[in-house]
């Protein structure tokens, strides 16, 4: 692509962006509830983003989280209970627009809450 190809496309992309509105353009990270520690984040096109702990029990854990993505638009599209020894886990999908995230909670032995959350394209 020539340097006035490149232009013109850039051009046109901002143009669609303020049309549409910078954030509807450019698309956010979820934001997790305060106090979520990243313990591992990985690059955008990889399946989980992040993975992490919060510092409180499970059933505090999740109502914090379904407060932020709500919040922040996301509605919650599906919930599925997995077992997992005896200790709660949760596989969520949350959507706002096109956009799908995906979040596993399980609570973990020491009295936190672990999460990986990722965006499916």
């Amino acid at each position: 692509m020539t340097m006035a190809g490149k232009r013109a496309h850039a051009a046109a992309w901002l143009a669609a962006a303020l049309a549409a509105g910078w954030a509807a353009a450019v698309r956010a990270e979820p934001r997790m509830p305060g106090g979520f520690r990243v313990e591992h984040a990985q690059a955008a096109n990889t399946s989980w983003r992040e993975t992490g702990t919060f510092p409180e029990v499970y059933a505090s854990a999740m109502r914090s989280l379904r407060s932020a993505l709500e919040g922040q638009g996301y509605a919650l599209r599906y919930e599925i209970p997995l077992a997992a020894g005896g200790e709660p886990k949760t596989l969520m999908q949350w959507e706002k627009g096109t956009e799908r995230l995906i979040v596993m909670l399980w609570a973990k032995s020491d009295g936190t809450t672990g999460c990986s959350w990722g965006i499916s394209e």
